[in-house]
């Protein structure tokens, strides 16, 4: 499964996208919602 998540504490994002792809999830982010719309 793929997720977006958006994050701007840059160590709470690590430790989500470390949890999240130990559990075979591929994960893309953004620090922002500016960011993630911009991006996507």
């Amino acid at each position: 499964m793929k997720l977006l998540i958006i994050e701007d504490e840059k160590e709470l994002l690590k430790s989500i996208i470390e949890f999240l792809s130990s559990e075979e999830y591929l994960c893309e982010f953004a620090s922002s919602y500016d960011d993630c719309s911009q991006h996507f």
